[in-house]
């Protein structure tokens, strides 16, 4: 019913399919009787249709052609007549809302899969950036860092990737890591230090003869450093301290014997990431 697309009465059936989707998840959530509906094979079934709604222009809003739904507020108004838009972008975020820190990978695994197979990590990536934004507000502070993990391991899995692609993810992050902020706590040095390493990737693949595009590639690294640049507003001071010198101590050292090819151009990059840090 979620993905009807064919005749006169479709955007009805369509809405008949989340309210549906959302009865079912505020009953299974509620009553242990029911099956548990964050198991994968349920959440391969109800995230792509919450998703494919999202993303689907509604001909019957005036706002459809404009991005006005990825910066605008969240509206909970009981009057107002729903798209599938709008009823689709509530049930995602009370579906996030409900989810237990194990339910997670479970609900994240299908968002990461419906963003590659229908490639919305190209940029500008707006409706990546609305969904995790949604998911990233709507679950509990505390496993904020979850988010952004996964996000840093899909962008393991893309390392040989189209630029395009991971310069949408890396665009992803830096508009979710300052939301997270304070919350990642203890994992801070471990996710900097994942960002900083797919930066050091990409300078040696740049620097390489495999490398065909080397202003996408510089793009993913500006990318990358604005992460890390959001990502340390959003610290107390003493932590952006920490990233600093974390920074410093994996900048190449020119003056010693053994210098690896590409060291001076590495350090060039990583002393303008200290520079986006540190301001």
């Amino acid at each position: 019913m979620c993905h009807s697309s064919h005749g006169e009465d479709s955007r009805k059936i369509r809405i008949a399919g989340l309210k549906g989707l959302r009865g079912v998840v505020w009953k299974s959530v509620t009553d242990d009787l029911h099956p548990n509906i964050w198991e994968k094979q349920h959440m391969d079934k109800i995230v792509p249709s919450i998703l494919f709604n999202l993303q689907e222009a509604d001909p019957t809003e005036e706002t459809a052609k404009s991005t006005m739904l990825f910066d605008g507020p969240f509206t909970d108004d009981p009057n107002r007549e729903e798209s599938p838009r709008t009823l689709s972008d509530r049930c995602l975020r009370e579906l996030m809302g409900k989810a237990s820190f194990g339910s997670l990978r479970a609900v994240m695994e299908p968002v990461l899969k419906h963003m590659d197979l229908h490639m919305h990590w190209k940029p500008p990536p707006l409706f990546a950036i609305h969904v995790f934004r949604a998911i990233i507000y709507s679950i509990q502070s505390q496993n904020s860092y979850f988010v952004i993990q996964e996000l840093i391991n899909h962008l393991d899995s893309m390392s040989s990737a189209d630029a395009a692609i991971r310069i949408g993810i890396a665009t992803v992050l830096s508009n979710i890591v300052s939301i997270a902020g304070t919350s990642i706590g203890p994992l801070l040095l471990s996710i900097f230090n994942s960002l900083l390493k797919h930066l050091r990737t990409s300078v040696d693949f740049e620097r390489s003869e495999k490398c065909k595009d080397s202003e996408a590639e510089k793009m993913y690294q500006e990318a990358l450093i604005n992460a890390m640049g959001d990502f340390a507003n959003a610290l107390p001071d003493y932590q952006k301290v920490e990233m600093m010198m974390f920074t410093v101590g994996n900048i190449p050292n020119l003056d010693e014997k053994r210098v690896k090819q590409g060291d001076e151009f590495l350090q060039h990059v990583l002393v303008k990431t200290l520079l986006k840090v540190s301001f």
